[in-house]
């Protein structure tokens, strides 16, 4: 489900304040970010909390960006907004295929990686026109893709949450 959120993400980023004129510097902002994004979660995964719990609190950390999206109004906070969220985003991206392999056996590693993958695919070929169909409805606004892409990410980060808890064989309840 945080898939979806991803592809919302770069799908209606600049569409609440309508910045076409800076729309490459900020394309060029999000991507430069990304590559610190990446990087800084692999070691700290792998020294101190593993792959899922790391995941875990940047997936919810990206879906309160998603919901404080609904509120940028200027062209700072977009930048500001844009620069935390690909920085999350960039961490959930890095952090998947290893969080994939630490919730399953050694045995089925592939096979888990693989349906991952695969459900990740669905999410983004789904999520543009997705996000065409609910920018639709709501008169070419963004708030209803902006409140389905902070609701992807959460219910996705109760998901790993779920996940880790079953895999540690703990009740729920």
């Amino acid at each position: 489900m945080s898939a979806w959120e991803l592809g919302l993400e770069w799908q209606i980023t600049t569409n609440p304040i309508q910045v076409n004129s800076t729309c490459l510097t900020l394309l060029f902002v999000v991507s430069a970010v990304g590559i610190p994004g990446r990087l800084l979660y692999g070691p700290v995964a792998g020294k101190f909390f593993g792959p899922v719990r790391t995941l875990i609190p940047v997936a919810f950390c990206a879906a309160v960006l998603s919901y404080i999206w609904a509120t940028i109004t200027f062209l700072g906070g977009l930048y500001v907004f844009s620069v935390m969220c690909r920085f999350f985003s960039a961490g959930i991206q890095s952090l998947l295929p290893a969080a994939c392999a630490g919730l399953t056996s050694n045995v089925k590693i592939g096979v888990q990686t693989n349906t991952c993958f695969s459900l990740i695919f669905m999410a983004c070929l789904t999520g543009p026109p997705l996000a065409g169909l609910l920018m639709q409805e709501d008169h070419c606004g963004v708030l209803y893709a902006q409140i389905f892409s902070g609701s992807t990410l959460w219910e996705g980060s109760l998901a790993l949450v779920e996940a880790k808890i079953r895999r540690k064989n703990l009740s729920i309840s």
